[in-house]
């Protein structure tokens, strides 16, 4: 009697967490970890326009050398992050992503990524810009800053649904839901 109890309770957790869209392994996510992911998806958004910042200020001569310097540490943590976002990264403290809603706004995102990061490593590399290399970061500047902030919404739209409410020390754990498809 008592097993056929715990499998009932058992059945119905697990379809209230499916027809939720609660993944499972989301349901390990605290409202810290998805404090960080809130303010590391948000700083992307400032990582991409210090980066054409720097690759202009190279191009014009100003401090080339530091701002070669800077540009790299810049890139590489912006694609650091950018892939803990999707698939976590725990120096960085990020979960991977599982809404499938995020993970295709962040496809978008990389697919700008693609095109504007080994112009970037070009540039580094080289330790100048050429007018094509400056002219398709500002061409990609725009484009990559409004999809990463389309990526940032979303996190934060599933941040509110999910109502997280952390208490500052505590050590409670909050769900966060696999978002159902657009």
């Amino acid at each position: 009697m008592f097993v056929s109890l715990t499998r009932s309770f058992l059945l119905a957790v697990s379809c209230f967490v499916v027809l939720a869209g609660i993944s499972p392994s989301a349901l390990a996510i605290s409202a810290a970890e998805y404090g960080v992911v809130l303010n590391l998806s948000g700083k992307q958004r400032m990582l991409t326009q210090k980066m054409s910042k720097e690759v202009t200020l190279v191009a014009l001569g100003v401090d080339a050398e530091q701002n070669i310097k800077n540009l790299s540490a810049t890139s590489d943590l912006c694609d650091r992050t950018l892939k803990g976002l999707r698939d976590g990264d725990a120096e960085l403290g990020l979960p991977s992503t599982e809404s499938k809603r995020i993970v295709r706004q962040l496809d978008k995102v990389d697919g700008i990524w693609a095109e504007f990061y080994p112009v970037i490593k070009d540039v580094i590399g080289s330790g100048a810009v050429t007018q094509d290399q400056l002219s398709l970061i500002a061409e990609k500047n725009l484009p990559l800053l409004k999809q990463m902030n389309k990526a940032v919404g979303l996190y934060e739209k599933d941040a509110k649904r999910t109502e997280l409410r952390p208490h500052p020390g505590s050590q409670q754990r909050s769900t966060l839901p696999a978002s159902s498809e657009c």
